[in-house]
């Protein structure tokens, strides 16, 4: 991971070796990374010092923590979701972490995870893969308002394709869960059981992140190949 202060004309290394990071969305000067090894480590000086906050969280050469979250309204409680389609998660800062992994999950991997704005008991992973993998635990969105303790598949009608990122908005306007994948982006609005394609304009190619400036009101999609595409949502 490296560290621009001057809009990116120079970087320097802060921590090698990082599969995934977060950034408080409420505090950007705390960072959570994790290493290739399946350690996490934790920052709160904008990356210039780091101090190991778990043991392994996975095991083998081929796996990996793929997303990592932190809870905004409560930045001890922190999630991981890993290429093992497994779920962790911690409510003191990575002092002790405890696997949520439901029983219903599907068996492929944890592409991302997401903390709510505001509650930080409320979390959605989303998966990789096809239902067809896995068609004994089919699912691609699941949601938790209890900390791990029980989710709740909200894929619903959401086309049977891979996931790749995940956007919560809580502003009252635009309030839902957005996702993206192999199928551009999809909206499952506040109050609604129905998903639906969100904005116009976008290619037809792979979304591979989102990511949302609740401030500005801008929503950034990154593509596969075809750019990074800009919707204003104030």
């Amino acid at each position: 991971m490296a560290k621009s202060t001057d809009g990116g004309k120079a970087w320097s290394l802060k921590l090698s070796e990082v599969s995934s990071f977060a950034l408080n969305p409420r505090d950007p000067a705390v960072l959570l990374a994790s290493k290739n090894d399946g350690s996490l480590w934790k920052s709160t000086d904008r990356g210039e010092t780091w101090d190991a906050i778990s043991d392994y969280l996975v095991s083998g050469d081929y796996s990996s923590i793929t997303s990592l979250a932190i809870a905004a309204s409560d930045p001890q409680v922190l999630y991981a979701g890993t290429s093992d389609g497994t779920v962790w998660m911690t409510t003191d800062g990575g002092g002790d972490w405890f696997e949520v992994t439901d029983a219903g999950f599907p068996q492929r991997e944890v592409r991302r995870v997401a903390a709510d704005l505001d509650e930080a008991n409320t979390a959605y992973v989303v998966f990789g893969g096809f239902d067809v993998q896995t068609p004994d635990t089919p699912g691609r969105v699941f949601r938790t308002t209890d900390g791990g303790q029980s989710w709740e598949d909200i894929s619903g009608n959401l086309p049977d394709a891979p996931l790749t990122s995940i956007v919560v908005d809580n502003r009252p306007a635009y309030a839902g869960v957005y996702v993206g994948g192999s199928l551009g982006v999809w909206v499952l609005q506040a109050g609604s059981d129905e998903w639906l394609p969100f904005g116009t304009g976008m290619p037809f190619a792979i979304v591979t992140d989102l990511e949302l400036n609740r401030d500005t009101g801008v929503m950034v999609a990154a593509t596969w190949g075809r750019s990074t595409w800009l919707m204003d949502m104030p």
